[in-house]
């Protein structure tokens, strides 16, 4: 998956608020965490004995249904949703 923005500026120094489509950087921000924070629980979970489910929710599986999701909507972000999303949200 290709992330399509420069990541020093909004992630490394905090930028995100002064950009034009700050949902574009939160999209990649949890894309970037999916792939981390699941490859981590899953690690984790290994090494605690092999479950994955909490309260009787298979995580890892959930996680994985939820990231196809996000991927799709990401696929289809353009400036003009966004234009779209945004003049929604003002007075």
């Amino acid at each position: 998956m290709l992330i399509t923005s420069c990541h020093n500026r909004e992630y490394t120094h905090g930028n995100v608020g002064t950009a034009r489509y700050p949902l574009l950087h939160y999209f990649e921000v949890s894309i970037i965490l999916q792939m981390t924070v699941l490859h981590s629980y899953i690690l984790l979970s290994n090494e605690k004995g092999g479950n994955k489910s909490i309260n009787g929710i298979d995580v890892v599986e959930k996680a994985e249904r939820d990231f196809e999701i996000l991927k799709e909507q990401y696929g289809k972000k353009s400036t003009e949703l966004f234009e779209a999303h945004y003049k929604r949200l003002k007075y």
